[in-house]
């Protein structure tokens, strides 16, 4: 599918309509416009930034197959970009931990702005995988790496909910 050939005045213009969209709470329309963005146009910079836009907006919608979509898309144009790999880790948590973890490892390898947060992400998949002593191990080091307290309550939650399955489970 190869981009079709449209003025970059035009794609610009497409990107400020989805931006003006996306304040205004249009996110069906927003959405819609970042990906005519994606698809059309040639430079990488831009297709990358109206993926990750629109992988938000897809997240507000609650449409979580086509937000994994949009990073995927993104990373594909930013394979070095850890930001990138950290949405598609916590877009893949809930549903594939052990994939979620892997994206994790590589965000954090790239070098992330809070590497805390990407090892209580880890701790909380480590947990929906039934690793109790893992979960326990990261989640003190995202402590004493200064996780957030969102994330630590969520690693936390994660483990109880674990170890709440598996006594039901040995009952």
């Amino acid at each position: 599918a190869c981009p079709m050939k449209q003025s970059p005045r035009l794609l610009a213009n497409f990107y400020k309509k989805a931006q003006k969209a996306e304040r205004k709470k249009q996110h069906v329309k927003a959405l819609r416009l970042y990906q005519r963005v994606m698809h059309t146009d040639r430079r990488s910079s831009r297709q990358f930034k109206a993926a990750m836009r629109a992988s938000r907006i897809a997240k507000r919608l609650k449409r979580f197959r086509v937000m994994e979509r949009l990073i995927r898309f993104a990373i594909k144009r930013r394979p070095k970009n850890a930001r990138a790999h950290t949405a598609l880790g916590l877009a893949l948590l809930p549903k594939k931990p052990a994939d979620a973890i892997k994206s994790l490892v590589r965000a954090a390898e790239l070098g992330v702005k809070n590497p805390g947060d990407v090892l209580a992400a880890m701790a909380e998949g480590f947990a929906r995988q039934g690793k109790g002593a893992e979960a326990s191990r990261t989640l003190a080091k995202a402590i004493k790496a200064r996780a957030s307290e969102e994330g630590i309550r969520s690693a936390r939650a994660a483990m109880s909910a674990s170890v709440s399955t598996q006594t039901m489970v040995k009952n």
